[in-house]
């Protein structure tokens, strides 16, 4: 059964103020870095550093480490992803890697292979 909203949320997604689009047709190869936000549906083979919002779209594919503010995932992802904010993994998400946000939202569906570190403040580690 779907999570009431997803509908809405991905389309929210893919109305967000993106800069850059990698097509389905395209596919990089090497590191990507930018302010403005970035949305994959191609291929991606390099790391990414973006200072604003990435969606990975659901045919997108990345094969790299991510680092972004906020990071929305409907395709795949094989590297470790660092956001200062958000991470989502909608329900069509595959990630084979190790997350680290301050926040983390995961959808019924999606699939994870990798460890999860939310990142806060207000814990010290002693």
């Amino acid at each position: 059964m779907p999570i009431f909203g997803s509908k809405e949320k991905v389309k929210k997604i893919e109305e967000a103020a993106i800069g850059t689009i990698i097509g389905e047709s395209s596919k990089v190869i090497g590191n990507l870095e930018g302010k403005d936000g970035l949305r994959i549906d191609g291929v991606v083979e390099g790391e990414i550093k973006i200072e604003s919002l990435v969606v990975i779209g659901k045919k997108g594919v990345v094969r790299g480490n991510i680092t972004s503010t906020n990071l929305s995932v409907l395709g795949k992802v094989e590297g470790d992803i660092n956001c200062t904010e958000k991470v989502e993994l909608l329900s069509s998400a595959h990630i084979k890697g190790n997350i680290s946000a301050a926040r983390v939202e995961l959808q019924d569906g999606a699939v994870l292979k990798g460890k999860v570190d939310i990142k806060s403040d207000e814990i010290s580690e002693s």
